[in-house]
């Protein structure tokens, strides 16, 4: 039987041709002619299976513990089973370091940068090419030499500033 929409009561794909008057023949959808899938249900399909994979951004992410079924149905037991160290302890140990952090000591006219001052450097600007622009900036501009001063001081400030004056050509 055929429902006015032409879809046949089973759903097979099978549609009328309206083309016709008599509307006596049955053509199969596009769908099952070419193979092509079902919009509707490929979408789905495609929902269902990202929502099963983990979404993970990098290295310091936490992996899920991938257990079998047979594992899963055992009762557990609390001898056997160590506690699993904390995430961000884990990352803190194998956080790879930083190209930023390995130059800045020596991106300066003078004496090298100590750790505070690379940290206080670090901390206003991410990247070296932040800590470029903040130096560039701060050669003309008052307020962001102010804020260099305030995270590593005058002196250091003076001297990342005078550095990247220096390297920095515009031709």
């Amino acid at each position: 039987m055929v429902s006015p929409s032409g879809e046949s009561a089973k759903g097979e794909g099978f549609r009328r041709h309206n083309n016709t008057k008599k509307y006596s023949s049955l053509y199969p959808t596009k769908e099952r002619r070419f193979g092509l899938p079902d919009m509707d249900t490929s979408a789905t399909k495609m929902k269902e299976t990202l929502s099963i994979i983990p979404q993970f951004d990098g290295p310091r992410d936490g992996r899920p513990e991938l257990t079998s079924a047979f594992f899963r149905n055992q009762p557990e037991r609390q001898s056997e089973r160590q506690p699993l160290p904390h995430i961000a302890a884990t990352a803190q140990h194998n956080a790879a370091p930083s190209v930023a952090t390995d130059l800045l000591p020596f991106c300066v006219t003078g004496m090298q940068l100590n750790s505070e001052e690379v940290i206080g450097l670090s901390d206003i600007a991410g990247s070296l090419k932040e800590v470029v622009l903040l130096a560039l900036g701060a050669s003309v501009d008052s307020d962001t030499r102010s804020t260099i001063e305030k995270a590593v001081g005058s002196d250091a400030a003076e001297r990342v500033i005078l550095f990247w004056g220096e390297e920095w050509v515009a031709e």
